[in-house]
């Protein structure tokens, strides 16, 4: 097994770089990482992510801890667990290490 050792942003933007096929959809995935991540890293993934959509199709599905509310590093793992988003939007919390799953309405 290969590791990459580098920052998310950086890392992503080599994945990003080539755009796929218009009939493929890139799925980039993320779980309980930001939570280490400077705010600019966040922003920086965000942006590659916001400018790929532009040349492809890409679902961000993620399983965070909750932002803070002033926009600063560092995240806050929730009494209900991590919620997991795709594109932003929240469809599901979990257990701290996965199941039990509770979907949203």
């Amino acid at each position: 097994m290969e590791v990459d050792r580098e920052g998310a942003s950086r890392w992503l933007e080599r994945q990003l770089a080539e755009p796929s096929a218009p009939d493929i959809l890139t799925v980039v995935w993320q779980s309980i990482t930001r939570q280490y991540w400077p705010a600019e890293e966040s922003a920086a993934v965000d942006a590659l992510i916001d400018a790929a959509r532009q040349r492809q199709p890409i679902a961000h599905i993620s399983m965070e801890g909750v932002p803070p509310a002033d926009g600063g590093d560092g995240y806050t793992i929730a009494a209900h667990g991590p919620e997991l988003r795709l594109d932003g939007r929240l469809v599901a919390r979990s257990h701290h290490h996965g199941p039990p799953v509770v979907l949203m309405d």
